[in-house]
């Protein structure tokens, strides 16, 4: 039941943020990175936290329409306003993913160009203008089938290249691994502040083998319906297993600094570091311009509709807020430019990598102002919160 108060109170706080403007931020994804890369569009996917998502047919799309870029970004808000081709958007990132898992640094690089031609395409022969708000309207029917009719020949242009594992899971439905999320998550294998988005990123893939080595499985970290199927057979998990790192793709994975669109980001934390005792952290200080004022003010009223419209107590209201900083920290780490990927003695690429670490100071800006705003509400309400670096670019909130 709470599971389902909780689906309520997204899509109550979902549409307020709508109506209010790109203030608000809500995972309805951990989230993959860059799905409108080409347009400038940062978007967050796989492997962030986030509350849980409602179920068909509201699933997807992968990544978050409250970010305040995509609320620059008219394909972006389109897809967001529609639960058709949110639907469409989602199915299409589940193929990329199962994709990108078995490719090697060369096809995903790849990977990310056809994606960047991809968005070109779709803005253009949509009909789309490129930037913009375009004041929070959905697509016209006309828009709505161009949009449907070029996720689905993408997708099944991606399924064209697929086999075995791999294309049992891209096969699968949004609703289906979004079941197949909250199963783990029900079964204690997905930890409970990951995403449950439908997008299987470095969290799910690890629990996935979890459970598949549990059972006696071969542990590849791919879904499908036969998993779903036994998953919810399955009345509880077994009695102890051994989480582990997610299944690598059989080349290196990118660095940081390479993130083809729609991609999950490369695992590399380790048992040792996940369960390293935490350490206490102050979070960092905030420069106050209009949008992080206004940030710190939606999360206050968040914070206060919450509680009051479901009769939760001060910390039941704060878990879905604490959630969305730290897994929105996660996702302004992959905006920092990497210095030695610029040519700095060229003018265009300085002003390039000058971009980009503003709008990464930006991310990181809007997060801590909402990061000071859960504090004073949780002081108000007698809650003292304590925030504890769990890992680096990590951190959450004792309380």
């Amino acid at each position: 039941m709470k599971a389902r108060r909780w689906i309520s109170i997204c899509l109550l706080l979902e549409k307020s943020a709508q109506r209010e403007g790109p203030h608000r931020i809500f995972e309805a994804r951990p989230a993959v990175k860059k799905l409108l890369l080409a347009a400038g569009a940062i978007v967050t996917f796989a492997g962030a936290a986030s509350a849980t998502p409602a179920e068909s047919p509201t699933v997807g799309p992968s990544y978050n329409c409250m970010a305040p870029t995509v609320q620059k970004q008219p394909l972006a808000q389109l897809i967001c306003a529609n639960p058709a081709v949110s639907r469409a958007e989602l199915s299409y990132v589940i193929a990329f993913t199962a994709l990108r898992q078995i490719s090697d640094d060369a096809a995903r690089q790849t990977m990310h160009a056809e994606a960047e031609a991809f968005t070109h395409r779709t803005t253009a022969e949509c009909g789309l203008p490129a930037t913009g708000y375009l004041g929070g309207r959905a697509p016209t029917s006309q828009e709505t089938n161009c949009l449907l009719a070029h996720f689905d020949q993408e997708r099944g242009r991606l399924l064209n290249r697929l086999s075995g594992d791999a294309m049992d899971e891209a096969q699968l439905s949004p609703e289906k691994t979004v079941a197949i999320q909250r199963a783990l998550k029900e079964k204690g294998f997905l930890a409970a502040k990951e995403a449950i988005d439908g997008v299987f990123g470095p969290a799910t893939r690890a629990a996935i083998g979890d459970w598949q080595r549990s059972v006696g499985q071969p542990a590849t970290g791919f879904g499908s319906t036969v998993m779903l199927d036994q998953l919810q057979s399955t009345p509880q998990a077994p009695a102890a297993y051994a989480p582990t790192t997610p299944p690598q793709a059989p080349a290196a994975a990118p660095t940081a600094t390479s993130t083809p669109p729609p991609a999950t980001p490369a695992p590399s934390a380790t048992p040792a570091i996940a369960q390293a005792k935490p350490v206490a952290w102050t979070p960092p200080p905030v420069r106050w311009t209009p949008d992080a004022i206004q940030a710190k003010q939606t999360v206050m009223s968040s914070l206060d509709r919450t509680m009051r419209h479901n009769h939760y107590t001060p910390k039941e209201a704060l878990g879905l807020d604490v959630a969305n900083v730290v897994s929105m920290e996660w996702t302004c780490e992959q905006l920092k430019p990497d210095m030695l990927d610029f040519n700095m003695k060229d003018n265009w690429e300085r002003k390039l990598y000058q971009d980009k670490h503003n709008e990464y100071a930006e991310c990181v800006n809007h997060n801590e102002a909402e990061r000071v705003g859960i504090n004073e509400w949780a002081a108000a309400h007698g809650v003292t919160l304590i925030w504890v670096e769990e890992k680096p670019t990590r951190h959450t909130a004792k309380y």
